[in-house]
């Protein structure tokens, strides 16, 4: 809830009720689908238990059945930052983006373009 809140400033993962009734919410307990969710994944790379998933790797039972044949370091080449992407690939396809080395100026985080840019690989190193 923090990454989506804090870190993307989307706020839109919540908590809602209180006691045993409590649980994590899309804006008004919408369903996610019809959430204001602007799919950035920073709340699936920030989870600590790997309860949170990229679609893509998972069947229609909501089993992971992906799981990628090698990563690959990549810089995101939209803007003059430089963040570094890691891209996992599956087939000779890009599966999944997500963060990658930490810098003071990207905190762990980049942006849903460099996220979604699965065409442009640039290997590092």
């Amino acid at each position: 809830m923090r990454a989506c809140r804090e870190v993307q400033v989307n706020d839109v993962i919540g908590m809602a009720y209180r006691n045993h009734e409590s649980k994590i919410v899309f804006d008004f307990d919408d369903p996610m689908g019809e959430s204001t969710c602007v799919a950035c994944g920073e709340c699936v790379q920030a989870c600590p238990t790997g309860a949170l998933m990229p679609s893509v790797m998972l069947d229609e039972n909501q089993t992971r059945v992906t799981y990628a044949d090698r990563k690959v370091d990549s810089l995101c080449p939209f803007c003059g930052v430089g963040c570094q992407v890691t891209y996992e690939v599956k087939d000779e396809k890009v599966i999944y983006a997500e963060a990658g080395m930490v810098r003071p100026i990207t905190t762990g985080s980049v942006s849903k373009v460099a996220l979604a840019s699965t065409t442009s690989i640039i290997p590092i190193g």
